[in-house]
């Protein structure tokens, strides 16, 4: 404890003696003394060896031969113990860490200072913050590059006390890894697109971001095709023709989070072809598509009997209009009347060939 009374050598010749009046009783070790202060050539009273936060009253005497002995009391408290920062273990994050401040009160400051690595990056800090979303207060370390560890000394200062501190090291975590999606393959019901840099050490949560209405079972996942080995992000469970917006992001440990976006569609609804009366052949039989549009493929395969024979067959094909109103053969994908056009229907053959 330090007195705030100096002198310089105006007085030199002088003896300081000095006596300490109260407590009652002095600790061991505990003294007062008139000293040199080198760092500023002033003389101080020095009072030292007592608790914390203790009431000392010291008389300094004054004496020199030929002189009247002078005196001067004075008294003085010893500061408050100190309050360390207790700091909770680090949580990683992806520029630095963060860390609870448990015994945080708001009559204290607490500066700090980055004492590792030595070069700390332009815009890199470490500030004990509020967390709004909490209401707790964090020494929050930000600004570093991936994977850096940084050791911070957190003091805690008021005025009358002790000043405090705290030394914590943390490590940010490894730089994120996004998933990489290929483009996408329409499905009935969704649609799916290869992860190609998928790794069995992260997690690849999923989250529809629209449409806003998810129906019923519908899902987005990332999962194994067996056919192939490599792993896929599948969405499937919605109507035709609907477009899913999809989030995949990509967790482990250790590492910051990573994500992508991915959009696709599902395939239009399936037109089922339409059939009229059965026209039965020789040697099989015929049958309107009522509903034919060009531009569809027409694949046919048996059913019954599963195995025909190799000479049967089973196609679509297009058939040869007569125009009693045009007054000949027309034998086009189209049939014109009376200046309107027409697709013209396509018919279901089976026979032997």
């Amino acid at each position: 404890m330090v007195s705030g009374r100096r002198s310089r050598t105006g007085t030199v010749g002088y003896a300081y003696p000095t006596e300490i009046t109260s407590p009652g009783s002095v600790p061991e070790g505990a003294s007062a003394m008139v000293e040199l202060d080198e760092g500023d050539g002033f003389h101080y009273l020095v009072v030292r060896g007592f608790g914390e936060n203790q009431l000392v009253a010291v008389t300094v005497g004054m004496t020199k031969d030929g002189f009247a002995p002078g005196s001067a009391g004075i008294s003085g408290t010893s500061l408050q113990a100190k309050v360390d920062p207790i700091l909770e273990s680090v949580t990683r994050t992806a520029d630095g860490f963060r860390s609870k401040v448990t015994n945080w009160d708001g009559g204290f400051a607490y500066p700090t200072e980055i004492t590792s690595p030595g070069s700390v990056p332009e815009g890199a800090s470490a500030i004990v913050e509020l967390d709004e979303g909490d209401g707790f207060h964090y020494l929050v370390v930000r600004g570093f590059a991936p994977n850096t560890t940084v050791d911070v000394t957190v003091s805690s200062t008021q005025t009358g006390f002790v000043s405090g501190s705290a030394g914590i090291s943390g490590t940010s975590l490894q730089a994120k890894v996004d998933p990489i999606l290929e483009s996408v393959t329409r499905t009935a019901d969704g649609f799916r697109s290869k992860v190609t840099n998928w790794d069995g050490g992260f997690a690849y949560p999923t989250e529809i971001t629209s449409p806003g209405s998810v129906p019923e079972g519908a899902s987005a996942i990332v999962e194994l095709d067996e056919g192939d080995g490599f792993h896929y992000l599948v969405v499937r469970g919605f109507a035709p023709n609907t477009t899913v917006d999809v989030t995949v992001s990509s967790t482990q440990t250790g590492f910051a989070p990573g994500s992508a976006a991915v959009s696709g569609t599902s395939l239009n609804g399936p037109l089922n072809p339409r059939f009229g009366p059965v026209t039965r052949n020789g040697d099989g039989f015929s049958t309107q598509i009522t509903n034919y549009v060009s531009g569809y493929a027409y694949p046919a395969t048996f059913v019954d009997p599963a195995s025909p024979p190799q000479s049967y067959s089973a196609v679509v094909e297009t058939t040869r209009w007569e125009s009693p109103l045009l007054g000949g053969a027309w034998s086009s994908r189209e049939h014109r009347s009376q200046g309107q056009s027409r697709h013209d229907p396509g018919r279901l053959c089976s026979r032997l060939c």
